[in-house]
């Protein structure tokens, strides 16, 4: 085993695990301070449904991609929607109905809307993704972090409110879908 592939993938896991729980909490917290949505759940357990869905969101897009990668891509677009529907669907939260299953089915009934809210968090990832590989291609992220731990400190915070900013954005945006489901 080579060290530095073992220490990459811990990192990447660490980062993957904190951003799935801080971006879930963060969803939450701007549905419920932000937007006044009330929730039979306590703010905990919404958080906890929003990570556990998320991850079987997520493997119901890895279990397709071996096959071909458009089936995957295309399963993980009709999934988008399950951290809004956690917290915007009280069918969900009171026990009757699937999170998987009704993100398919809004999917199909929104499509377009779907794929127009996919825009905003697509271009600000790809955008993430060119600016933290060019700055990082001379040396390996962590001899980076390690020799200046604040150099990164700046484009780190915006990219975190631009992905704040695009979640409460596409939340509200799903909110009046949901509004106009009933």
């Amino acid at each position: 085993q080579d060290p530095t592939m073992v220490a990459v993938a811990s990192v990447t896991l660490l980062s993957f695990a904190w951003t799935l729980v801080s971006g879930s909490f963060l969803l939450v917290l701007v549905a419920r301070r932000g937007f006044g949505f009330r929730s039979p759940l306590t703010l905990k357990r919404s958080v906890e449904l929003v990570v556990i869905e998320t991850i079987r969101a997520i493997a119901a897009t890895l279990v397709r991609l071996p096959f071909l990668i458009l089936p995957g891509v295309f399963e993980w677009i009709r999934l988008t929607p399950i951290p809004y529907l956690v917290i915007l669907d009280s069918e969900y939260q009171n026990g009757h109905a699937d999170a998987v299953d009704r993100a398919r089915k809004f999917f199909s009934k929104n499509r377009s809307r779907v794929l127009l809210l996919l825009i905003p968090s697509v271009l600000i990832l790809l955008l993430e993704i060119s600016t933290t590989s060019t700055a990082t291609d001379s040396i390996p992220i962590w001899e980076a972090l390690a020799q200046s731990p604040l150099q990164h400190a700046g484009s780190i915070f915006g990219f975190a409110l631009a992905h704040l900013t695009c979640d409460s954005f596409v939340l509200s945006r799903y909110q009046i879908a949901m509004q106009d489901k009933a």
